[in-house]
């Protein structure tokens, strides 16, 4: 597994990381031990990094990251925050801490229960609210200092007023956050010129072929000014992983790697790009995603053909 510096000065990463908002959708024993087996697996196969949140399933995400990282001190655990499920109404309030409870039992119910409220999340960037989320994340993470603490996809108008990116200077001062990220939210226009003056480590970003994003002005600005790029969808939330869609077909039909091996290859060929990582719950897709870092590159004529469509 190659590893490239993430940003200047930067931990050394594996090109493939995990993304784990799906680990501890099972909350059952079996599940859990399932997410166990998975974390075990991914640093078999060379990998170092992983990445979570603190909105990801109710926080067991980060728990059990906690947990693997006790184990294995020298990963990479990189967390967000600045966004939480808030319920709308007195009903849902009240209801809520059971809904949480039975669905526990049931990880087809808490599959839908997490899914419904995803779609219903709030941001969340002020000082005393990113204050108080940082030290739930050092404790479900059982540390005393977050590797890296990405703002979670702030508007652009977060930026402008500086709020959230003084606390998180003063947090990453007072020694609770090593680096500093920021998760980019697709179709926001962002002054760059201040996003520089923070002293960043890592951007996310969605890079997938022929997905028109911001990539082609966010990562050479990004490699210009020291700072790691991580790119967190490169299958465009799956979309590219169907046969159907543009040509991919054709370019997997009689090739040595699969559309997600392509898709990764495409991302990580990028001279501007780190590393990606594709999230998974299963053993078999994750071997699948880290077997991309060997496989054979885009040639130029396949690059062209993709990005074409």
């Amino acid at each position: 597994m190659e590893h490239r510096q993430l940003g200047h000065n930067g931990p050394n990463v594996s090109v493939i990381g995990l993304g784990c908002n799906q680990l501890g959708l099972d909350a059952t024993a079996p599940g859990r031990k399932a997410d166990h087996r998975l974390l075990e697996r991914a640093l078999e196969l060379g990998i170092n990094h992983f990445d979570t949140a603190d909105s990801y399933t109710h926080g067991d995400s980060e728990r059990i990251l906690g947990e693997f990282r006790r184990r294995h001190p020298e990963v990479l655990v990189a967390t967000k925050v600045g966004f939480f499920y808030r319920p709308t109404n007195p009903v849902q309030r009240l209801l809520s801490p059971a809904a949480r409870a039975i669905a526990r039992n049931s990880p087809e119910r808490r599959r839908r229960l997490i899914a419904w409220e995803r779609s219903r999340l709030s941001p969340a960037f002020s000082p005393s609210y990113i204050a108080r989320a940082v030290e739930n994340s050092l404790r479900r993470l059982a540390t005393d200092c977050l590797d890296v603490l990405y703002l979670h996809s702030p508007p652009a108008s977060t930026i402008e007023q500086g709020d959230a990116f003084d606390i998180i200077k003063r947090l990453r001062d007072a020694g609770k956050i090593r680096y500093l990220g920021f998760s980019i939210r697709s179709g926001q226009s962002y002054p760059l010129d201040a996003l520089a003056q923070v002293n960043f480590q890592a951007i996310q970003l969605p890079l997938s072929p022929g997905k028109s994003t911001d990539a082609d002005v966010l990562l050479p600005w990004a490699r210009a000014h020291g700072i790691g790029t991580v790119v967190n969808m490169p299958f465009d939330k799956g979309i590219t992983l169907t046969p159907r869609s543009g040509n991919w077909g054709l370019l997997a039909n009689g090739s040595s790697r699969s559309l997600a091996q392509a898709a990764m290859r495409y991302a990580l060929q990028n001279p501007n790009v780190t590393c990606t990582i594709p999230g998974t719950s299963k053993i078999s897709h994750l071997e699948e995603n880290a077997a991309a870092a060997n496989s054979p590159p885009l040639t130029a004529q396949e690059e062209a053909h993709l990005v074409g469509g």
